[in-house]
């Protein structure tokens, strides 16, 4: 695995350092064996250690021994990256082995199959159409994909993290597409991408499942507490070209909830699906909702779609 020419003359600690050679990949040969074997492993002072073996990530040890095992190693992990990723990306990539990730814990997200029976429905793009016209998603997820929530790792870094389920399409459906209310609500100040998130929701859910309604409640939360501030029935028609527009059509508010109002809203429309929009404090009242939700055993999904001008996404 380590690109050899002729034995150093000058044993040194920095000539010690085999450099990598991704084209190798069956181990040592012999003659790569018997040219480590020549190699003094005798430590140089300790001030010229510090200062020629500083990386951490990058340890070769002292005995011919454990620099054979260091360089199987080398030669496992980079073939293990050659399959991963075959076309390379133009350089010679680094092991970095005191970085390492042992054990994720998932936080669990509650499902409403534990009260109401699922559908059980495969699902595929364009629900509402023929089968023939329908599409397989190319990336279906599971209860194992994730996103890790410490994605900055350094060499002391705790090698157990907890990681956050990925939002996107499942095996199967929860929900009779056929029979989906849902509702969509911006709260907060305005930020960049507001109205898109209002077409991209209303598209998918009346053209790819064919939902039955999909409500824009307007002015946010105040919404579900003013009679007066009736909802807009959202349609393609309606969401056409809004990606080119600012702000958000349906409005957006700061305050305003009220916890058993929202709830008798949702009922009174019979909404089943419930996107809120907003930041830390719009999430947290949408968390407030769904475990309202989940204490009366409703069939009631809560979404959240994190926005920010703040760049505190982490904080959701």
């Amino acid at each position: 695995y380590l690109k050899w020419g002729k034995p150093p003359k000058k044993v040194g600690r920095i000539n010690k350092r085999a450099s990598i050679d991704m084209s190798y990949m069956s181990g040592p040969t012999p003659e790569q064996i018997a040219a480590l074997r020549q190699l003094d492993p005798a430590p140089e002072p300790e001030e010229q250690r510090k200062s020629e073996h500083s990386m951490k990530s990058d340890p070769l040890p002292d005995d011919p021994k454990g620099r054979l095992n260091w360089a199987a190693t080398q030669a496992r992990l980079h073939e293990q990256f050659q399959k991963k990723h075959p076309n390379g990306f133009g350089c010679e990539p680094m092991v970095l082995p005191s970085i390492k990730l042992d054990s994720v814990f998932v936080l669990p997200v509650p499902h409403l199959s534990e009260y109401y029976k699922d559908v059980a429905i495969s699902n595929k793009m364009g629900l509402n159409q023929e089968a023939e016209l329908q599409n397989e998603y190319n990336k279906l997820l599971g209860a194992e994909d994730v996103v890790v929530k410490d994605i900055i790792r350094k060499p002391n870094s705790d090698s157990i993290t907890t990681a956050f389920l990925r939002a996107g399409p499942r095996r199967t459906l929860h929900f009779e597409p056929a029979r989906v209310r849902a509702a969509i609500v911006t709260c907060g100040g305005l930020c960049p991408g507001l109205n898109n998130i209002i077409q991209g929701v209303t598209r998918t859910l009346i053209d790819l499942y064919g939902a039955e309604k999909v409500l824009g409640v307007k002015g946010g939360y105040q919404g579900f507490t003013d009679p007066a501030m009736a909802p807009y029935e959202l349609s393609m028609l309606s969401v056409r070209g809004l990606q080119h527009r600012g702000g958000t059509m349906i409005g957006s508010g700061r305050g305003s909830f009220d916890l058993d109002k929202t709830i008798a809203w949702l009922k009174q429309h019979k909404i089943n699906q419930l996107y809120i929009v907003g930041g830390d404090g719009t999430h947290r009242a949408g968390t407030k909702v769904a475990d309202e939700a989940r204490r009366l055993k409703l069939d009631i999904a809560v979404i959240g779609i994190p926005k920010t001008i703040d760049n505190d996404i982490d904080l959701l």
